[in-house]
Order: C-alpha cells, then sequence, then structure tokens
C-alpha cells in the first residue's frame, strides 16, 4: 500500500525528517540558560475512539429498521478495534474527503482507508518517541510545547462523516446476510437431495455406526392446499412441510353428510404429498353457511357427519381432522364446544392417533370461541391470518395485529405449542381514495402479483411497522396523482420477519394459505427453509449396535434355528414390513446377526439385480425379502404336503374299497391320513398368512415409496436410486385392513373352535341322530 496516499499534510509539515523548528533564538550566556528548568514535555492524551463516536451517534439516531440499526453498529464497533484511529482533526477530515470521491464508496475501501490511517499512526508512535528524546536534549536551552493533539473533532465533521459511513455499512450488511441465507438455503437443498446417502463415521470406541443426514424442521409447517384453484402441484416442494392440509371438503349442515368432497376422493396431491413423508390433514368446513347454526343444534347430523369424516380420514390415510367453521356468533359458542367434544371423544375411542385441528379467526373483537375449554379437546389451534375481517385497507397479517392476538389466544390460556400461526400467501386488492370510504375488492394470489403487476409499472413501499409489502395504483388523469387501488402483500422479505415472530415466541406451528397461491416462484419457499430447516443427523442402527461379521460356516441345526426367529418374527407380527421396527433393541441386534450369518444382504442385492433386469419390482427391506423366502419356503412344503396327502387318500381309497375292514393297516393308515391332513391346513393356513397376495392379514407390500433403512446403501450404487424419495418406508400404513394378531393366536382360535365343534358334533348331535336309527 502506497501509505503517502493516507498521510496527511499536517504530519509532513510538523515531522519531517524527524527535524523540529524553532523561531526562538539561544541566549548567549550560557550559565543563565543552565537555570532555567523547563517544565516536563506534556505527553499528548489519548485520543477518543472515532469510530466509536460515530456509532454512538447512530445509536441515538431515528432509523426505520432497529434490527438493521444494529447490525450496522456491530459493524461499526467491529472496525473499532483496540488500535483504533483517532479522533483527530486531521484522521476526520481525510476519511470526509476520499469517501466523497465515488471510487471509495464501498465496504473495502472504507476498510483500506481506516486500515492505512490505522498504519500511519503506529508510524506516528514511534516518531514520538524519538521526538521525546529530542526535547530532553533540548530542554536546557528552550522551552517547546506542542498542541496538535489537543486539535478536536466537530459535531458538524462526525455527522457528515457518519452520514458517508452509515450507507456503505448497512449495505455492506444486506450483501452479507443475504449472501449468507443463499449459501444456508443451497446447503439444506443439497441436503435434501442426499438424504438416500449413507455414511460412515467410526465413534471413540472404534465402532463403526452408519447414518444419513437429512433436513427436519424446527417447527411443524402445514401446507395449506384449495382444490378449487387447481394449480400444479407437481411444483410444490412437499420436503419442505410436515403436514399437507386438503380442503375444503363442505358439509352438508342440514344433515350432517358431506356435500362436496372437491376432489378428496381422486386428488393425487394426497398420494404425492405422503410419498414425499408428509401427513394428510383433511379440512371440513362450513364457512359462510346459513344453517350453522341448525347443524350445531342438530345431534344426529353431528353424528352423522362425524362417521363420514372418519370414513374419509382411514381412506385417504389421513392423520389429522381440521375443522374450519369460520366465525359463530356467541349463541352458538356452547353448542361448538359441545360439537369439538362428541368429535374428540369419537376420535380417542375409533383412533387416538387421529389429531383434532380447529381453524379460528385471527381476530379478538367478537371472537365467541370458548378457547379455554376448546384447548382440552384438541391437538392445535390454527390461527387464520388468510381472510380478511377489516373495514378500512390493511393487510391481513399485520405484525402489530399479529402480536396482540397472540397475546389474546394466550391469555385464553392456550398453550403456546398448540397455536399454529396461519399467514398467507395472497393479498388483499383495495379501492381507496374514493370518496366513498374504503372498499374490499378481492384476494390477489401472489403469482397473480408477480406475474400480472409488474414492479416498474407500480409503485411498492414497504410499511416496517406492518411488515407488509404495499403496491398502489394512480389515477394518471388526477395531478397530482393519488393512488386509487391498494394492493397490500408479503413476500420473501416480509414474511421472513413473521416468520422470525414465530420461532422467537415459540409458537407450536405455521401454515402457509395456500400452496396454490404462491405457485413455482422460489422465493417464499426458501424462506420457509432459511427459518425453519435445520440438518439432523439420523442413525441407521442403534448407536449401541456394533456390526458384526459373519460367524463361521454355522451347523444345520444353527442355521435352522437362526432361520425360525426371523421367520418367527413374521409370524408373530403379521402386519410388519420392517425389522428396524422392532422396538427391542436387544432382539434387533441379534436379528441383525442372524441377516449377517446368513448373507442376506449379498443374497437380496444379487435377487435385486436380476428383477432390476426383467424391469420388476425390487425388494426394499430385508424384512421384506426374509417374508418372501419364508412365504416360498411354505408353498413348497404345502405342495409337498398336498402331494403326499393326496397320494395316501388314494392309497387308504382303494384299499378300503378292495379289502374293507379286514384291512389290518386301516386304523395306522387312517390316523396317519389325519395327521397329514393337519400338516396340510397348519402349512396352507401359514401360506396364506405370509403370502402378499391374501388381504386383510399377512405381511404386505408398502405402499410408501423409498426404501427401507437398512436396504438405502444397496440403492444408492443401483438404478433404482432416483426410486427413493424417503426415508420413511417403514412407517405403519393407518390405513391397511390387515389384522395384527400372531398366527399362534389364530391358529389357537382357530383349533379352539374345531374342539367346541367336534365336542358339539360327538356329544350333541351325533347321540340325535343314533336315536333316530334305532327301530
Amino acid at each position: 500500500m502506497n501509505r503517502s496516499a493516507y498521510v496527511h499534510q499536517g504530519y509532513h509539515s510538523f515531522y519531517s525528517a524527524d527535524t523540529i523548528t524553532s523561531t526562538d533564538t539561544v541566549p548567549p550566556v550560557a550559565e543563565k540558560l543552565k537555570a532555567i528548568k523547563p517544565p516536563p514535555f506534556p505527553k499528548p492524551p489519548k485520543a477518543p475512539n472515532l469510530l466509536k463516536m460515530i456509532g454512538d451517534i447512530f445509536k441515538f439516531k431515528k432509523h426505520r429498521d432497529q434490527n438493521e440499526k444494529a447490525r450496522v453498529i456491530d459493524i461499526i464497533n467491529g472496525l473499532s478495534i483496540t488500535d483504533s484511529i483517532s479522533a483527530s482533526a486531521e484522521n476526520t477530515r481525510f476519511l470526509i474527503d476520499k469517501l466523497s470521491d465515488t471510487v471509495n464508496q464501498n465496504f473495502d475501501s472504507l476498510v483500506a482507508l481506516i486500515q492505512g490511517i490505522k498504519e500511519y499512526q503506529l508510524g506516528d508512535s514511534l516518531r514520538q518517541m524519538n521526538l521525546e528524546k529530542k526535547y530532553l536534549d533540548l530542554s536546557d536551552f528552550m522551552t517547546i510545547s506542542k498542541d496538535k493533539y489537543s486539535t478536536t473533532v466537530t459535531e458538524k465533521q462526525l455527522n457528515v462523516l457518519a452520514s458517508k459511513i452509515f450507507p456503505i455499512v448497512s449495505l455492506k450488511t444486506e450483501v452479507t446476510d443475504l449472501q449468507n441465507k443463499m449459501d444456508r438455503v443451497r446447503m439444506l437443498e443439497r441436503l435434501r437431495d442426499s438424504t438416500y446417502i449413507t455414511r460412515t463415521v467410526i465413534d471413540t470406541s472404534g465402532a463403526e455406526k452408519k447414518f444419513r443426514i437429512r433436513v427436519k424442521n424446527k417447527i411443524p409447517v402445514f401446507g395449506f392446499y384449495n382444490f378449487e384453484a387447481g394449480y400444479d402441484n407437481n411444483k410444490y416442494k412437499f420436503n419442505y412441510i410436515n403436514t399437507l392440509v386438503y380442503g375444503n371438503i363442505v358439509i352438508n349442515s342440514q344433515n350432517g353428510n358431506i356435500r362436496y368432497l372437491n376432489g378428496l376422493d381422486t386428488a393425487s396431491i394426497i398420494e404425492r404429498a405422503q410419498k414425499a413423508g408428509c401427513d394428510v390433514a383433511l379440512t371440513f368446513s362450513m364457512e359462510g353457511d346459513p344453517g350453522l347454526n341448525d347443524f350445531l343444534h342438530n345431534y344426529t347430523s353431528q353424528e352423522t357427519f362425524i362417521t363420514s369424516a372418519l370414513y374419509f380420514i382411514k381412506f385417504r390415510n389421513a392423520s389429522a381432522i381440521n375443522i374450519s367453521l369460520g366465525a359463530i356468533s356467541y349463541s352458538m359458542a356452547e353448542n361448538y364446544t359441545l360439537f369439538i367434544q362428541k368429535l374428540a371423544d369419537r376420535l380417542q375411542k375409533t383412533n387416538d392417533n387421529i389429531k383434532l385441528l380447529l381453524t379460528i379467526p385471527a381476530v379478538i373483537a367478537d371472537n365467541n370461541y370458548q378457547l379455554t375449554e376448546l384447548n382440552r379437546f384438541c391437538n392445535g389451534i390454527i390461527v387464520d391470518f388468510s381472510k380478511n375481517y377489516s373495514a378500512t385497507a390493511a393487510p391481513l397479517a399485520p405484525i402489530t395485529g399479529m402480536t396482540d392476538v397472540i397475546a389474546y389466544f394466550i391469555k385464553q390460556k392456550i398453550e403456546t405449542d398448540k397455536i399454529i400461526v396461519c399467514l398467507p400467501y395472497r393479498g388483499t386488492k383495495w379501492a381507496i381514495n374514493s370518496g366513498f370510504g374504503d372498499r374490499f375488492i378481492e384476494y390477489i394470489s401472489y403469482k397473480t402479483i408477480r406475474s400480472n403487476y409488474p414492479f416498474s409499472a407500480y409503485t411498492v413501499t414497504y410499511a416496517d411497522s406492518t411488515a407488509t409489502a404495499v403496491m398502489d395504483s394512480s389515477n394518471i388523469h388526477r395531478i397530482p396523482h393519488v393512488p386509487i387501488r391498494r394492493i397490500f402483500y408479503d413476500d420473501e422479505n416480509t414474511i421472513a420477519k413473521k416468520y422470525e415472530f414465530i420461532l422467537k415466541n415459540k409458537l407450536g406451528g405455521v401454515a402457509m394459505y395456500t400452496l396454490n397461491d404462491n405457485d413455482s416462484y422460489t422465493g417464499l419457499w426458501d424462506e420457509i427453509s432459511y427459518a425453519f430447516g435445520m440438518p439432523d443427523t439420523l442413525f441407521l442402527a442403534s448407536n449401541s449396535f456394533v456390526p458384526k461379521k459373519a460367524s463361521q460356516k454355522l451347523g444345520f441345526f444353527e442355521e435352522l434355528s437362526e432361520r425360525f426367529s426371523l421367520y418367527n418374527y413374521i409370524l408373530q407380527n403379521p402386519c410388519e414390513i420392517c425389522y428396524e421396527n422392532d422396538a427391542d433393541t436387544a432382539q434387533r441386534d441379534r436379528f441383525d446377526q442372524y441377516m449377517t450369518d446368513l448373507k442376506v444382504d449379498s443374497l437380496m442385492k444379487s435377487e435385486n439385480e436380476k428383477l432390476m433386469a426383467n424391469h420388476e419390482d425390487t425388494f426394499r427391506s430385508k424384512f421384506e425379502y426374509v417374508n418372501e423366502q419364508l412365504t416360498t419356503l411354505l408353498l413348497r412344503i404345502t405342495i409337498i404336503v398336498f402331494i403326499l396327502l393326496l397320494g395316501l387318500g388314494i392309497f387308504y381309497f382303494i384299499k378300503i374299497k378292495n379289502k374293507g375292514d379286514t384291512w389290518k393297516w386301516k386304523k395306522i393308515v387312517g390316523r396317519l391320513l389325519v395327521g397329514v391332513s393337519l400338516f396340510f391346513i397348519l402349512f396352507f393356513f401359514t401360506w396364506m398368512f405370509s403370502s402378499n397376495v391374501i388381504p386383510f392379514f399377512g405381511a404386505s407390500v408398502s405402499a410408501n415409496s423409498g426404501y427401507s433403512k437398512d436396504y438405502a446403501a444397496f440403492a444408492n450404487s443401483t438404478a433404482v436410486t432416483d426410486k427413493i424419495l424417503n426415508t420413511d418406508y417403514c412407517r405403519a400404513d393407518k390405513t391397511s385392513d390387515c389384522i395384527n394378531m400372531p398366527l399362534q393366536t389364530l391358529l389357537g382360535i382357530v383349533i379352539i373352535g374345531l374342539l367346541i365343534g367336534y365336542l358339539i358334533t360327538r356329544y350333541l348331535l351325533m347321540p340325535l341322530l343314533k336315536r333316530q336309527d334305532i327301530p
């Protein structure tokens, strides 16, 4: 760096060549001079920190964004370290002059200028030490004083310099924050795309552990979908959300039946979301229906609706019911609470895994819901900011209004972790300055705003007090131009502040209303990912489990014992599809060892390669492969026993026909025939139990896409990689008709039934028949 570019002119005149100039003359008599004792050389006072003074000024300035203000102060303080620049007039004038040049109006130039001053000050200190020695040598001859360091910085100079530094530092914070945000979003996206990749780590004990890195949300994220909007759901990023809220399914207020399914029975978006690992909630609505009061007073209609709702929950494998009835009057409040209590009781008795959500308008005035009571029966309350309740032009979800409404719900004793904030991805369009007051025109989706309202043609401002974007259109025929239409909406900048509010207050979730309104624009998706996404390590086996090498060659009975253990687990858990779901960690580790001993991994991989070559579905878990082995074995045994039974039966029939009662082996062969028949029934029944073809009971292939966690490593290196959509293949299918009854229990029931039938036949029916035969 060229030091002269940063050296003040005043410094050159005083310090040049480390010499001292003076107009004083030496007195002619040396003895008199020796008697003069000059005062000690005054050390210059420590100058205050110039950048700290600027930061202090900024602290007391009014600024539109307190968070940005704090960031700017932090950066200024970061520049103002211990070797800071002195608050001298020369330094101040120097920075003002340099920053007046547009070439230097950037953060890097500012840092270079400050660093140049610091380097010069370091040399300044060394020169000052040399000068002090010279002063002492001359102290017998003259009195010298120096007032250079007493020069102070004026308030005007500080304000001018501050006005030049603030924009540079503010822009730096915005650019840095944006870059950091995009880096994090891209990192999370890479992790989402690599959930199928298995990684390995060696712990302190030397044990090898396999794991994956996935992205999970800090709090639940819900995405509303409106069937009537009908946008392309291929563009929705389902792996960013936890629950798809499908709606609206309209209730018939007169009888409780479903009036409009709105595509519930055929909508492919539900399967797409579930394949991505999302839960599904169904929204049942009656908003604006004049018959709502009749429904809340008609218990028969309520029972009809509850029965229908439970059917559709099971039909679409949904995990939650969302009730959205809109605003209710004071007279409806108690009956609404009783209806919700009845619904909650039915869910508890039928399937306590189904969650109950309530969507309630985000209003304080005229909020007639008995929130404290409702809190007892529901799993979550969706505070709905997506609808307009204002008579004057205003945004749907102002940050100030959110603060007041959420405080009201908490005051009604709703736990914060039950509060789900529903934020709109649509705006409101108003007519203003018409002379008749404000008039609400329509809702307008974010997609429509971006595609039909070019920013270059409209005035867009950001209202910081409400954290909302405002777009105005003016009447060009009026001077001055007065806005006549106003749109309030959220974009990635404003929605980020609302997400920050939700996280800061530790609320129970956030809902997007609706996925349709955002469509394919990525900004809002990125904000969802940035605000709520976080990496999470998922170990594929118990932390205490150390993978084992295959044992030495197993003996016949050892292999038989291990195979029987694996088969027995399947027969004990007919609705299971993965060994890794076994809650007994010790047993799960044993099974892992058995599958290693039996080389299940390599055998399954080899079989899958053959299946892929024939374009057939592959085995997606070791459980599925072992179950197929069991089914094949049982079928072979059943066929062998059937052939033996058939041959023995033919032999028995021929002997009885030819020799009758004179055949001495009649009883032995007859008993053997009964025994073989029982074996045939047992193996045939067990084969049906394990086969995927037979419905209602027995292990079956999961409807979920993807692969078992214990098999992902094999899928990585094959053509099936693109099939891996999630790591939840082993998730239980809630709508399955599979009866999870162990084979032993089922056989016990059948045997008891047969014994009872035998006893009834032997001791009741047969005596009656014999009496009829007596003449």
